[in-house]
């Protein structure tokens, strides 16, 4: 009968995975492992992974368009916006080989592909026409200072979490993390996809501080349809 295969926590010590997996390699030796150690696989085969990953990710960029254009760059996003949370806190809980992390990356790189392919047309979309270029910039800014504190942030999770020790599966806490923030995500676009519903949605939408809701106020109009 096949051994029961160990559990780790972010509490795990050097001494209880050598206990269990036997010493660990020599290159490992007086530093955390790495992912290659962690998922049971060498450096080529996690390379490898990310090459056929990269490729896969190529032959998807075609229908990845047509499926955003088919079903609106808002909802595309919204939907697989969704999908992210419940991903990442899956793969913290059950990413414990090789195997399974080709199958994470492969289920983040589907998702990603869509998301990546919809953020494009959703800023034209939600952006003012006559203000793109500045509200891009904007936006540019945001995500640049956001990447900026979410990294300190991380290393600090990261340390608190695994409390600097030698856990095999350190790593997966940055799905955690991940996870967090992908939920707090939703949130945010649910707020913006009833926003975008109220003011037009598919038929007649009005971005808000656009040439086009100024003209429509300065005729006595409403920005927001009836009923919106």
């Amino acid at each position: 009968c096949s051994r029961k295969a160990p559990r780790w926590s972010s509490r795990t010590s050097r001494a209880e995975v050598e206990r269990a997996l036997g010493p660990l390699p020599q290159a490992e030796q007086g530093r955390p492992p790495r992912l290659t150690f962690a998922v049971g696989g060498a450096g080529a085969q996690v390379g490898m992974v990310a090459a056929a990953l990269n490729l896969i990710g190529m032959v998807l960029q075609y229908p990845s368009g047509s499926i955003v254009d088919k079903f609106h760059p808002m909802r595309v996003t919204l939907v697989f916006q969704v999908f992210m949370a419940p991903f990442q806190i899956a793969a913290f809980f059950f990413m414990h080989n090789l195997a399974s992390y080709w199958g994470f990356k492969l289920l983040e790189l589907l998702i990603l592909t869509l998301l990546n392919a919809a953020i494009i047309p959703l800023y034209i979309v939600i952006f003012p026409k006559d203000k793109f270029g500045q509200f891009c910039s904007c936006n540019g800014m945001m995500k640049s200072a956001a990447i900026l504190v979410s990294g300190f942030g991380a290393a600090l999770f990261m340390d608190y979490m695994t409390g600097n020790n030698t856990d095999k599966f350190a790593f997966r806490w940055l799905y955690m993390w991940g996870g967090i923030f992908q939920g707090l995500g939703v949130f945010c676009l649910v707020a913006l996809y009833i926003l975008w519903k109220r003011r037009g949605g598919d038929e007649g939408y009005v971005a808000p501080g656009s040439a086009l809701e100024r003209e429509m106020l300065g005729k006595g109009g409403a920005a927001v349809p009836a009923g919106g």
